[in-house]
């Protein structure tokens, strides 16, 4: 008798493995501070018909005073008036409980305009200097990063006045705004090298050359004819 052993079937376990998750953190964001530029300040002078006939815009300060008072043009209260062939702004505010007052004039000719004086009153003192260098063609408004006045006055006081992003334009406004045209402040000229130097300088030399050449042919002259009356 012959016994078969039974057939034996082992299925293999199912193998289940988990992917392990995965955690991504996001990179911190850094955002820069936005800074908002301060707008320039400006200033108008209203004319008879309601629109502006003058009109500054500038950041004016007076750094620098005598010593004793020292502030900016930021509350302020504008008059003026324009006139033909003249006009003026004055701005008043009050600094450290000091009444300042700054006085603009400019007049016009055909074909330009220009300052004429700047007028600086603390409490009741009065300092002016000229100002004939702000002056564009007719028409046009002055444009300047920077103006500065600095003068000094017969009793060695001393006025400053600073305009920063200076745009001017007193006469001929463009519907009480700025023109298009500008007339730009003038950058410093290059200071001119003088000819004068190095030419005095270089017929100096020449002149002393012929003199030590002149010298020196005279000199071997006179070795030559000691030597024939030797001989």
């Amino acid at each position: 008798t012959t016994t078969k052993p039974a057939p034996t079937t082992t299925k293999p376990a199912p193998t289940t493995t988990k992917p392990a998750p995965t955690t991504t953190k996001p990179a911190p964001t850094t955002v820069a501070p936005t800074t908002t530029p301060v707008p320039t300040p400006s200033f108008a002078v209203i004319g008879a018909d309601g629109k502006p006939c003058l009109l500054l815009d500038s950041s004016i300060s007076f750094p620098v005073f005598d010593g004793y008072l020292a502030g900016s043009f930021d509350n302020v209260t504008v008059s003026g008036e324009c006139e033909t062939n003249s006009s003026y702004i004055s701005l008043s505010t009050i600094v450290n409980g000091t009444n300042v007052t700054l006085d603009l004039t400019f007049n016009e000719s055909k074909t330009e305009w220009f300052g004429d004086m700047l007028m600086l009153t603390v409490a009741d003192v009065t300092y002016s200097a000229s100002i004939t260098f702000l002056r564009a063609a007719a028409g046009n408004k002055y444009v300047c990063d920077k103006v500065k006045l600095v003068n000094t006055t017969a009793d060695n006081e001393t006025i400053a006045v600073s305009f920063d992003g200076m745009t001017l334009q007193p006469f001929q406004l463009n519907g009480g705004n700025f023109s298009l045209q500008s007339t730009n402040c003038a950058a410093p000229s290059p200071a001119k090298t003088s000819k004068v130097v190095p030419i005095a300088v270089g017929a100096a030399l020449a002149g002393l050359v012929i003199i030590v050449l002149f010298a020196y042919l005279i000199g071997r002259s006179r070795s030559s004819r000691r030597g024939y009356q030797a001989v």
